[in-house]
């Protein structure tokens, strides 16, 4: 058995915006509102009928990615692996070299699902970094296997608020969604692997969005996907540590390399100089 445990507090971007993947005219919408990673969907956002065309829009602009200079960071949901449709979306990303920054993978339940799709990008010769969707009470169970045991490296996790909700048959804002998300932001740190939290649904309620990017950054979430342009000022703004707050991680991790301190009267310790990191890595630094 391998481990996959990595760096306690890896970067990643903190706004992934979905974005369906049917209608090329807005690929290019995440760039415009400074999103840090444009979620490009062949999954739920997508008709059956449609499949077919939307990976191939999907594919086409991967592989113009090449030949531009961009900030905004690609993903692409596939589909379920199991699925004719999944599978498909892999071997086309595959066969066409094409592959995004990172491929996001639904409904994961087993490492065996991750472990088919590092394979057959390593037959192919090539490298994107994976993301899995917990979505499912067995994903909820089975996720200390899902980050640790599988052969592939898993870049971050993404919890899916509205399947687990249908799966437990569950209000998407009940106690027993939230202590999922609990069970799989404990889980990620243990494993090393940032969590990137559900998105907000109600795109009309911006009280309620900031009132959950707040809740996402206090409970440790790395970063948190939107399904609306408008949400995603909110989202960087929240996961953007104020100016006091950096200066203060900045000094915990001055006095914290030279063994032992305090900052405004706090002994400084691993755990405190772990919060600091993390707060400097969402800054950027």
């Amino acid at each position: 058995m391998t481990s996959n445990r990595q760096s306690p507090t890896p970067g990643i971007p903190t706004s992934w915006l979905f974005t369906p993947g049917t209608d090329h005219r807005h690929f290019d919408v995440a760039e415009r509102v400074a999103a840090g990673v444009a979620l490009l969907d062949l999954e739920d956002a997508v008709a059956p009928d449609d499949k077919d065309r939307a990976r191939a829009l999907v594919v086409d602009e991967l592989t113009t990615l090449r030949d531009r200079d961009i900030d905004t960071r690609r993903a692409v949901r596939i589909n379920t692996p199991g699925s004719t449709a999944g599978l498909r979306d892999v071997l086309a990303i595959a066969e066409n070299n094409c592959t995004p920054h990172y491929l996001v993978v639904p409904k994961v339940e087993s490492a065996a699902t991750t472990d088919l799709i590092a394979d057959v990008f390593t037959q192919a010769g090539v490298v994107a970094d994976l993301v899995v969707m917990i979505e499912s009470a067995r994903g909820v169970v089975d996720i200390a296997s899902i980050l640790g045991d599988g052969r592939a490296p898993i870049a971050a996790v993404m919890f899916g608020a509205a399947d687990m909700a249908g799966d437990l048959g569950a209000e998407p804002t009940t106690t027993v969604v939230a202590q999922a998300r609990n069970a799989v932001l404990h889980a990620a740190a243990a494993a090393g692997v940032p969590v990137i939290d559900s998105p907000f649904f109600d795109i009309g309620d911006a009280d309620g969005l900031m009132r959950s990017v707040d809740d996402a950054v206090r409970s440790g979430c790395a970063a948190k996907a939107a399904i609306h342009p408008g949400q995603i000022t909110t989202i960087t703004a929240g996961f953007t540590p104020p100016a006091e707050q950096v200066e203060w991680a900045t000094e915990v991790i001055d006095v914290a390399s030279r063994g032992v301190g305090t900052v405004d009267g706090q002994m400084i310790d691993e755990a405190i100089a772990r919060r600091a990191r993390r707060i400097l890595v969402r800054a950027g630094r």
